[in-house]
């Protein structure tokens, strides 16, 4: 081995700093930066707050010659602030040499270099000095253990018994035993590890066993307190190495047999420094595990008698089996049955059986480097970085690493990526991956897994921060008592692991949150220095970088050349003298240091004939500038006949083109099919290609290196070759035979699916069944046909293809995405497709347009349950949409259903819901394939505008309302505005914050903008003002602007980021000069209330304004002159507008629930969007201004169509926002009901339909009441009682004024000469029905009063209040009958007598139903436990047997009111909150009034003499309707769900319409298959 150096680095001195502004308010961080040549090979520790640290960091100086830099840093630890350079100095091996005083060879004499300052005021100008030494490193390794050595004899014994955190330690032995014990055994094995090269299978082991006792005793000296059977098992360590002694006889004892043992030695070894490690709490889990651990005298005792058994075998010269003694579980963990909950996570299969370790001896500076870091605890983290350009060896470096920790048992997880197998190298994929390995690897890690699954099986699923907490972080820190590091981690090639934009995701874990994960998981991360990989992994980590120039490296290309080219030498029986030492370094110069060139050189010369093809190699040395593209050049000429055999020529090239432009590996076979439709063809080709291309007959066909790839499809590179690969054209020869092996393969039902019952997770088979029915090619072609066809020019050929495909096998493929889980794909391939066909077949291109919107409404379905393509989403297919038409006839087996409401698709595309709260804020990304969110429930969320499905993990950590976001121009990142007076940027790919919070407001801010380069943001505020704000920094660059008088509501940037427009509560809008903050223009107004909303358009010369005033103007951007408007159709305040990105429309959205679609030109309304059943609170269009995203007060988000005009194909008769209450009259022939649209309305109670129109006042009703005979109807609104005519609607009396705050609830008395009303302005009143006086009360409570109710006898009213009590007051007295009624534990929502009058039954959000005795308030049944939210409604039957529940739950129950048993239900079909329930008459119906806007009529017992398909109490879930049994039956779409009748049901009034289904022919279950018509099944359907 060569001689190298090392460098001792202690401390500084004398640093000029000055503890000022922001970020300088302490003494400095600082950490010394080595360079060697200009390249930073390591760094020491970051010593806090200290002017002088002290290092002694040594470094490895491996190349003399070296210029060696030294630049000392202040680590700023803020994220948008660089690490700022302090001083550096300049210096080498020689003048250390001189400096030191000697030839390096003894104790390393400190001497002080002067700093130059690099920056600021002390530029050029002296800046301290740092402190270091040098030595040779065999003298520094020798030095440690010496040192240790005089310690141990130095330290003073403390017999005796000691306690340790509480823990009574007894036969403590003396510590200098222990530490001349380490001293001795780390002394023997650095003999071993000295002479590393001539054991170098020994070796690895021998480095981590020594470095980890090194970081032991450097520790142990300190400790007082040594246990005994820890002291013997170090001493039995010493005993087995006495065979240590010097190295000329250690490399004669170690040969053959004791070889091996030898080696079995060193590994047990390992495990006992590990296991010392914990034990003395010296290392990852930082505690004593000996006060933790069970059974840890016997795994001392294990430990010794392995060792012992060893080495007498050793001694003996016998071959026995290896033993090997592990540590690494601690306990048995009995029980759980993991496995089937395990394969949930769907892991990649990482197959390293081709993968090549380094060649023993080779590349061993490094690899000791790596173990070191990985085994010994440091504070740097846990995360190691290793780089280097293409073909440097990282990956043969990290499974060397890796199969050193296998043979340790540490190896936890091993993922290698591959940028040709995309299926093994999405990012998507790697948290389950690695979840899945780690529960494989340990009992304990596998229960926490499978507990985390078990909880939430949708976590699988679920965004890749979620997973990672959820899988990996919560259940690591869990299971780490019970494991002992370390545990190695490594991801390799992680440049290959997806592009940038889809690992964003996984470097912002990695970098951010994988740090979090106990300290004993040790990452190993290799790269090349891609930006995006730099970005994140460049500063803040442990890096190492593979330099190829440098000598070491050199010299190891040398050694793997010797060993390959003596192997050729033997197999090919060449002459001893072959290859020749000139041979040799004349390959070592050509390679450059790269061993991927090494690696392909080698491969051509075990071709044919390997001493021409030496000399083929060895001439190119004269050619200037020969690289690795050139030896691919050269051993492709020399593989095969390019210029003589055309035919193998083309053959060559196509299958080359295959290889490299594959989207996954393929085999020869799987390749003929695309190729040659089957013929047998690739193989033969293929094995002329062995140098460069890697397979065996069968097996898929890989680069050797992805930098072969690069140079067969870079022209400049490959040039005019006959194997240069022209992607375009043979992306072409790939689309064909993607598509033609779909057309010959795709039929119903592929994998043989026996039951629709069941979701495709939960057939246990299915990985089988997809192997055994869905051939390669056919995976590959259902998967990646698009990709092809994407890069491809536009051919006839291909278009037949595709019309061939959709409109023939179109539910066939489908169903492959399915069962491979890959239903995203959908979308994709036929965006692609629309744009391929596009201006060129019009039919294909309506029916390309029906089948996205097919595959965005019901990919849910498809991608739950294969069958339910046939079973759910065709028969739920508008009966006019083209899929339907299509295929339709070919179905029959299938649910038929009637809905009111036309034929086409509806103009809602999606309905988004997660928020926990109203939503205040949406927006599409610039590319129209996301929406960002904002909510009171303080989160932003991000969807994927295509799925509906959450992108990342919902962003945390506002402390208030988010009341609106905006993404920047480029999409990546988001800012949002905040009640809690901040703003916060989000990386838009990630989730991770990326700047802020920024704070200067001192109120909440309610609007932000971002500018159009994306540099800055503008805000409004509650505070009256505006500012503008650096993005990165967080600095106000300008502003605050004032000038409003009023909250400044909305802020948007002109398009050239010139000017900014603002709209405030002042009733104005203004302009402001975006550089100066000047006011441009004088203030726009016109507006008769605050200005909630405006935008600019497109071009900048004109805005936009919504107001409170109901109105929409248009104003000149430069003058303030009113262009258009005032726009009237709003009957409520207009809370956004918005111009399309084509500038001829504006969309504006209102508390009236609606959107609306303007002309610009005419001002009319061109379209009119319903469906929200709140408040519309944003509005925002496509790029493309085909869609508008809204967001409302009601907790979704919805995307619509903007093509068309309204939001459903038509509306019936219904409400359209919230029934509040409801009554049966008192025949049961009508129900009337009241609802938050300000309307009360009389309905048929048997068929639904309107018997009179709509009637009220101005505002929400929020209760109302039927009088005993029918004839009158009290509701309560605002802070109002009012009396209506049930017949006619005419205002009888009313309104009766008195309460000052909303009335929560109005009943009659008994004999309907009175009302009672309760208020949240915690009052009751009684008024006369007819003139409106009060005739009893106010009746005072201590907190709101929600709901009131008359006794039978008219004496008593009883109310439920906010305070979580009952209350029952004496009308004529005023007083409480008895104490409050206490026992729920949150507000009383609903109240109401028996009609016997001796009880009072109660509903409460704290979930359950009481029932109390009415004078008493004693609790004589309950909590009626069931409903799992809030218990809205509660009301007894006529009889009193029953009380129906209405809850938030969205179902309604009944019970006995005797035994609090359930007698019916859960009924369940609400989309939202159960609001109100009452009985009929006869007790035989339940009416149920609900949030979702609908009215459902329900049979307390069901009329059918035999349960149909459904069972008696279906159940729905996101969608699908489940039997009473639990089994998917069929899933409705959003569209449909509000009006679908379901069993018990008699009847349903919705606006959207009552949807009716026919199950007489439906086929399910096992009988599934029974929907298709034979005549259809296996058929290639005709697509003209």
């Amino acid at each position: 081995m060569s001689s190298s150096y090392s460098l001792l680095v202690r401390t500084v001195d004398e640093i000029p700093w000055r503890r000022s502004g922001a970020t300088q308010t302490k003494n400095p961080s600082l950490y010394v930066a080595i360079n060697l040549d200009g390249i930073e090979v390591q760094r020491t520790q970051t010593v806090k707050w200290e002017l002088s640290p002290k290092w002694d960091h040594m470094v490895l100086i491996p190349d003399a010659a070296a210029v060696l830099s030294l630049r000392l840093f202040h680590n700023s630890s803020l994220a948008f602030t660089r690490d700022k350079c302090l001083g550096t100095v300049d210096t080498d091996i020689a003048t250390l040499r001189k400096l030191c005083g000697s030839d390096g060879d003894g104790d390393a004499k400190v001497v002080n270099l002067e700093l130059t300052g690099v920056e600021g005021a002390v530029k050029g100008r002296p800046a301290g000095t740092i402190s270091v030494g040098l030595m040779r490193s065999t003298q520094a390794a020798s030095l440690a253990v010496d040192q240790a050595q005089k310690a141990a004899e130095n330290v003073a014994t403390t017999p005796g018994l000691m306690t340790t955190g509480g823990i009574v330690v007894q036969s403590v032995a003396p510590v200098s035993q222990l530490n001349s014990a380490l001293a001795s055994i780390t002394s023997r094995l650095h003999i071993i590890v000295r002479v590393g090269d001539k054991l170098a299978t020994i070796h690895p082991y021998a480095n981590i066993a020594w470095k980890v006792l090194t970081s032991v005793y450097q520790v142990s000296r300190k400790q007082q307190d040594t246990d005994e059977k820890l002291l013997k098992l170090v001493e039995t360590m010493v005993e087995v190495y006495s065979f240590v002694s010097d190295v000329d006889s250690l490399i004669q004892k170690i040969q053959g047999v004791e070889n091996k043992l030898a080696l079995a030695i060193v590994k047990q070894t390992v495990e006992c420094a590990l296991f010392i490690q914990e034990y003395t709490a010296n290392g990852f889990c930082n505690r004593a595990i000996r006060n933790t651990w069970t059974q840890a005298d016997k795994k001392i005792n294990d430990l010794s008698e392995t060792l012992l058994r060893l080495r007498a075998s050793f001694d003996g010269g016998l071959t026995i089996q290896t033993l090997f003694v592990s540590t690494k579980m601690l306990e048995k963990v009995e029980g759980l049955e993991q496995a089937d909950t395990l394969k949930k996570l769907n892991p990649v299969d990482m197959n390293a059986t081709l993968r090549i370790p380094c060649l023993p001896g080779t590349r061993q500076e490094i690899l000791d480097d790596i173990t070191g870091w990985l085994t010994v605890p440091s504070d740097s983290g846990n995360i190691l970085w290793l780089s280097g350009v293409a073909g440097s060896g990282k990956s043969t470096i990290s499974t060397t690493v890796s199969e050193s920790f296998r043979a340790l048992d540490r190896l936890g997880v091993f993922l290698f990526f591959d940028r040709n197998d995309q299926s093994r190298s999405h990012p998507n994929a790697v948290i389950r991956t690695i979840a899945y390995s780690l529960a494989l690897f340990n009992p304990h890690i596998g229960s926490a897994i499978s507990a985390a699954i078990q909880r939430d099986p949708a976590v699988v699923n679920a965004p890749m921060r979620t997973q990672f907490r959820e899988l990996l972080l919560d259940p690591l820190q869990s299971a780490e008592q019970y494991i002992q590091g370390p545990i190695l981690l490594i991801l390799d090639a992680l440049d290959e692991c997806g592009d940038p934009d889809s690992r964003a995701v996984l470097l912002s874990l990695l970098s951010v949150d994988f740090p979090k994960l106990p300290q004993l998981f040790r990452v190993l991360i290799t790269s090349r220095r891609e930006s995006d990989i730099v970005d994140y992994f460049g500063s803040g980590f442990t890096n190492m970088y593979l330099d190829p120039g440098a000598r070491s490296t050199t010299e190891d290309v040398e050694l793997f050349l010797r060993h390959e080219l003596f192997q050729i030498q033997q197999r090919k029986r060449l002459s001893p003298t072959w290859p020749g030492e000139h041979s040799i370094q004349s390959l070592v110069d050509l390679s450059g240091g790269l061993f991927v060139w090494a690696s392909t050189a080698i491969r051509f010369m075990n071709g044919y004939r390997p001493d021409e093809r030496l000399e083929i190699l060895v001439a190119q040395k004269s050619t200037a500038g020969f690289n690795l593209d050139h030896l691919y050049s050269v051993a492709l000429r020399n593989s095969g006949p390019w210029d003589t055999d055309k035919t193998f020529a083309q053959d060559a090239q196509a299958v080359l083109a295959c290889v490299v432009l594959g989207k996954i590996p393929m085999s020869d076979r799987t390749i003929d099919m695309l190729l040659y439709s089957g013929q047998q063809g690739s193989a033969n080709v293929l094995e002329y290609l062995g140098c460069v291309v890697h397979w065996s007959p069968g097996q898929e066909a890989r680069t050797l290196h992805a930098s072969f790839a690069d140079y067969l499809t870079d022209t400049t590179r490959s040039g005019s070759e006959p194997w240069s690969i022209d992607p375009k054209t043979h992306h072409h020869a790939l689309s064909l035979g993607c598509l033609r092996n779909l057309h010959h393969e795709l039929r119903f039902n592929m994998c043989g699916l026996e039951d629709s019952h069941r979701r495709n997770a939960d057939v246990i088979d299915m990985a089988q069944r997809v192997a055994d029915k869905v051939s390669p090619q056919l995976l590959y072609s259902s998967c990646f046909w698009f990709t092809h066809v994407r890069e491809t020019k536009f051919d006839n050929i291909i278009l037949d293809a595709i019309e061939k495909l959709l409109l023939g096998q179109f539910l066939y493929w489908l169903e492959v995405l399915s069962i491979l889980g890959r239903i995203p794909i959908g979308t994709s391939a036929l965006a692609v497709a629309a744009n391929y066909v596009k201006d060129q077949n019009a039919d294909l291109e309506d029916f390309i347009a029906d089948a996205l919107r097919f595959v965005a409404a019901f990919g849910p379905a498809i991608a739950t349950s294969a069958p339910h393509i046939y079973l759910s989403s065709l028969p739920f297919a508008p009966h006019g949409s083209k899929i339907a038409k299509r295929f339709g006839s070919m179905f029959p087996g299938t649910l038929k259903y009637q809905c009111p409401l036309g034929e086409d698709w509806p103009r809602i595309q999606k309905i988004l819901q997660g928020h926990s709260n109203d939503v205040t804020c949406a927006h599409f990304s610039p590319d129209d394939t996301r929406i960002a969110s904002g909510s009171l429930d303080n989160t932003v969320r991000v969807w994927d505008a295509q799925t509906g499905l959450l992108v990342i993990e919902p962003l945390d950590g506002h402390t208030g309302w988010v009341a609106s976001i905006h993404f920047s121009r480029d999409g990546t990142r988001i800012v949002s505005g905040s009640w809690d007076n901040t703003l916060r940027v989000w990386d838009a790919n990630t989730g991770a914050l990326a700047a802020g919070p920024f704070e200067g407001h001192s109120q909440g801010v309610v609007s932000v903008s971002f500018s159009p380069d994306s540099t800055r943001v503008a805000s409004g505020s509650l505070d009256k003002t505006v500012r503008v704000w650096d993005c990165e920094t967080g600095v106000t660059v300008i502003g605050p602007l004032r000038g409003h008088t009023g909250i400044v509501s909305s802020v948007h940037f002109s398009p050239d980021g010139m000017r900014i427009a603002s709209g405030a509560s002042d009733r104005t809008v203004r302009v402001w000069d975006a550089q100066t903050g000047a006011a441009a223009v004088e203030p726009f107004r016109g507006h008769t209330d605050s200005v909630n909303s405006v935008h600019f358009s497109p071009t900048g010369t004109r805005i936009a304004s919504g107001s409170e005033d109901h109105t929409v103007r248009v104003w000149d951007a430069q003058t303030g002159i009113l262009l258009a408007g005032p726009f009237l159709g709003h009957i409520a305040p207009i809370t956004s507008v918005v111009f399309s990105p084509d500038g001829t429309r504006i969309a504006s959205g209102s508390k009236d629930m609606a959107v609306y679609i303007w002309s610009l030109q005419t001002g009319e309304i061109t379209g009119t969007l319903e469906g929200h059943t709140d408040s519309v609170t944003s509005v925002d269009f496509s790029s493309d201004s085909g869609r508008i995203v809204s967001a409302s007060d009601d907790g979704t988000v919805r995307v619509w169509d903007a093509q068309t005009g309204s939001g459903l194909p038509g509306r019936v008769d219904g409400h359209t926002s919230w029934v509040t209450s409801l009554q049966f009259s008192p025949n049961g022939t009508q129900i009337v009901s009241g609802s938050g649209d300000s309307t009360i309305r009389v309905w048929n109670a048997r068929t639904g339909t309107p018997v009179t129109k709509a009637f009220g006042s101005t505002s929400a009703v929020i209760s109302m009441d039927l009088s005993p005979d029918g004839a009158r109807i009290a509701s309560g609104s605002e802070n109002n009682v009012c009396v209506w005519d049930a017949q006619t609607g005419t205002l009888l009396a009313g309104p009766f004024e008195g309460h000052t705050d909303a009335v929560c609830c109005v009943r009659f008395s008994p004999d309907g000469t009175r009302i009672a009303s309760a208020s949240q302005d915690q009052t009751v009143r009684v008024w006369g029905a007819e003139a409106g006086a009060t005739v009893a009360g106010p009746f005072h409570a201590h907190s709101s009063l929600n709901s009131v109710h008359f006794s039978p006898d008219g004496s008593q009213v009883t109310s439920g209040t906010a305070d979580n009590t009952t209350h029952v007051w004496d009308i004529e007295t005023g007083m409480l009958i008895a104490e409050p009624f206490k026992g729920h534990t949150d507000w009383v929502a609903s109240v109401q007598f028996s009609p016997d009058g001796t009880h009072i039954a109660s509903g409460s959000r704290d979930n359950t139903v009481c029932v109390w005795d009415s004078q008493t308030g004693a609790l004589v049944l309950g909590p009626l436990k069931g409903h799992t939210h809030s218990v809205h409604s509660v009301t007894f039957s006529p009889d009193g047997a029953w009380i129906a529940s209405g809850s938030w739950d969205n179902t309604v129950r009944v019970w006995d009111s005797t035994s609090g048993s359930l007698v019916a239900g859960p009924f369940e079909g609400h989309t939202n909150s159960v609001l109100s329930v009452c009985f009929s008459p006869d007790s035989r119906l339940i009416a149920s009034g609900s949030m979702d806007t609908t009215i459902r009529v329900w049979e307390t017992k069901s009329s059918a003499a035999v349960p149909g398909p459904l069972g008696d109490y279906p159940s729905v879930d996101d969608g699908w309707i489940l039997n009473s049994a639990g089994d998917l039956m069929f899933w409705v779409p959003p569209w449909l769900r509000d009006g679908l009748c379901l069993p018990h049901n008699t009847v349903v009034i919705c606006s959207g319409g009552t949807t009716k289904l026919d199950l007489s022919q439906f086929a399910h279950g096992t009988a599934w298959q029974g929907c298709s018509d034979p005549n259809f099944r296996d058929m290639k359907i005709d697509t003209h």
